[in-house]
């Protein structure tokens, strides 16, 4: 989903950035290496954004772990020009140290939602949408998923991760 929203953004002229911070599957990578290579091959010009990607950390120590994420994050975050207009961070589907980080810096969570194949409204099949919930009273013209500004916006909400997140 992450990939949509930051290349329908891309489209609309957007200055976007993303961070993908699936270790796991780290979909939302290597669909922008694969989009680089295909444009690079057909040798067409084709909308990227700037990119970074950030795995989880490996310590023994939860609280290392924390320590260490929180600092790949920032220094992501950072590492964008002042003048990208969105930011949109892939998070796992799991609950990670990282993704209750991007949730928290996230203007906007947009996230799908499964549903049963028949609803009892009219019995239509239906098979998942989304769901885009504004956080910190934001509100975008374009839904964005985990997405923030950088610049003051990131550093306002590196400040409030710092000072509320605990892994539990």
């Amino acid at each position: 989903m992450a990939m949509h929203v930051a290349v329908g953004l891309l489209k609309l002229g957007q200055r976007v950035s993303t961070i993908d911070l699936d270790s796991t599957q780290q979909s939302l990578t290597r669909y922008i290496e694969n989009r680089r290579i295909w444009a690079n091959y057909r040798r067409i010009e084709l909308e990227l954004p700037a990119h970074r990607y950030v795995s989880r950390a490996r310590r023994p120590r939860p609280v290392e772990n924390e320590a260490e994420e929180l600092a790949a994050l920032e220094t992501a975050i950072s590492s964008f020009d002042r003048s990208t207009d969105f930011l949109v961070i892939d998070t796992p589907s799991n609950d990670t140290y990282l993704m209750r980080l991007a949730h928290l810096m996230a203007d906007m969570v947009l996230t799908p939602l499964s549903i049963g194949k028949r609803l009892a409204a009219g019995g239509q099949e239906r098979g998942s949408f989304l769901v885009g919930v504004p956080r910190h009273g934001v509100h975008h013209a374009q839904p964005v998923t985990a997405a923030i500004a950088p610049g003051k916006a990131a550093h306002a909400a590196r400040q409030r991760t710092r000072n509320s997140v605990k892994y539990s």
